[in-house]
């Protein structure tokens, strides 16, 4: 995620000339992406959900350790509405991390490019492509709309649609096509401060309007990292969008630790 490239220097422009700053964009993202990467977090998670006045009501509550096993990240539950898991939820914890380590050990899944959202119900889950930003450059008409201040971060503002008449050429390119995006990009660093997909097609699980936002700190003098991710959406068919669930995703306690040192999960009374 990071070329040292003062966009601030640019003239702002419109049409196809946002192009140049999308890739700008796309190498600073790059490069803070392997910075990024080193990092473990907690997250903290709140689910809410609308009644019919529009009110929002907490229903419950997550706290994850997101780590490192077998040198990828992996998020670990270890509270729920505040309180600590109980001793048949931690060994199923436990349980779940040795399986994703031994998956991961003989095959491991590579994301789709730019990655995905993934929403778990009751009985499956379901995900979203978000599409990487080098896809805006061939899938998206972009436009450079204007600059804004956010939280002291002077941002360049880029506003991107599906490519009208494109028909996507795989089923990749369909998931990512149901977003209209927009971003905030830091005029100094280059890389993202914001970002808002928003559902805008009906081929999608979730209602048009529905919006994911992702909100992006530093968290060293070089290194950002998303630091809230909030979800509203509706399955409403109701000509007007109106959220009937919200999700809201805090990320916090960023520490540095070397990648290359695996963890290893290993089974119970194996020897280490």
């Amino acid at each position: 995620m990071r070329l040292w490239v003062l966009l601030s220097a640019l003239p702002l422009l419109g049409g196809d000339d946002v192009n140049p700053i999308i890739q700008r964009l796309i190498e600073a993202q790059n490069q803070n992406d392997e910075r990024a990467q080193q990092y473990t977090y907690t997250e903290e998670t709140e689910r809410f959900a609308f009644d019919k006045h529009g009110n929002a009501r907490k229903a419950d509550a997550e706290t994850h350790e997101v780590i490192f096993v077998e040198g990828i990240k992996y998020k670990k539950l270890v509270a729920r509405n505040g309180k600590p898991l109980s001793a048949r939820e931690k060994a199923q914890v436990e349980k779940d991390m040795r399986l994703t380590a031994e998956e991961r050990r003989t095959h491991q899944t590579p994301l789709p490019a730019g990655g995905i959202i993934s929403f778990s119900g009751r009985f499956s889950q379901r995900s979203l492509a978000l599409g990487s930003l080098r896809e805006l450059l061939t899938l998206y008409d972009n436009k450079l709309s204007g600059e804004e201040a956010v939280r002291g971060h002077q941002a360049w503002i880029i506003e991107s649609t599906p490519r009208q008449g494109y028909t996507p050429a795989s089923e990749h390119e369909r998931e990512v096509l149901v977003f209209s995006k927009k971003f905030w990009v830091d005029q100094r660093d280059g890389v993202l401060v914001r970002a808002v997909y928003t559902i805008a097609s009906e081929d999608s699980m979730f209602r048009p309007g529905s919006t994911l936002t992702f909100e992006y700190e530093k968290v060293d003098e070089e290194t950002w990292e998303p630091v809230s991710l909030t979800l509203n959406f509706s399955h409403s068919k109701e000509e007007e969008f109106k959220p009937t669930a919200r999700t809201v995703y805090i990320m916090s306690g960023f520490k540095k630790f070397d990648v290359h040192s695996t963890i290893t999960v290993m089974q119970p009374g194996a020897e280490k």
